[in-house]
């Protein structure tokens, strides 16, 4: 037992930064681990379309409509049982990565919008090709979005 605080973030479903989906379940009898880690992406999927939908509530509330999202996503990787990605700790990291962003698409489509996928290594060439702007057109809308959002919510913590 820890003497670390732990936010319940649903009714039974505990976050803590140091311990996410695959390393919660390191150590855990197989059976345990394949159980943890099952609950834990449920509630990780419930959270991102909770969460996704709040955001889309707030845009729609300061008067702005809310068309679709974008989500940077990986390499992919092997269809590998849980059993498998506990094996090797490298392939926790792997597979977390990637529950992220399968959560974040899962979430936004389940929330009516449509998510675009981008490659994270080729993000802005990808975009401009889906879009069919010149990359010097693309730098000046991300600027003016940037400009327009603020800094990041954390950002005033960071000084």
């Amino acid at each position: 037992m820890t003497n670390k605080i732990r936010p319940m973030i649903e009714p039974g479903v505990y976050f803590d930064m140091d311990e996410e989906t695959y390393h919660a379940a390191e150590g855990l009898a197989p059976e345990d681990a394949r159980e943890s880690v099952r609950q834990s992406i449920a509630a990780a999927h419930r959270l991102a379309t909770s969460g996704i939908r709040e955001a889309a509530r707030r845009v729609a509330g300061a008067g702005h409509e809310l068309c679709g999202c974008a989500v940077l996503v990986g390499t992919g990787m092997p269809d590998w049982s849980t059993d498998e990605i506990l094996a090797v700790h490298v392939r926790m990291h792997k597979a977390e990565g990637e529950l992220f962003r399968d959560v974040l698409v899962a979430g936004a489509r389940a929330c009516g919008l449509e998510a675009t996928t981008l490659r994270d290594k080729a993000a802005l060439d990808d975009a401009t090709k889906m879009l069919g702007l010149t990359r010097a057109r693309l730098d000046a809308h991300l600027a003016t979005l940037g400009k327009s959002a603020g800094p990041p919510s954390y950002a005033a913590e960071l000084k």
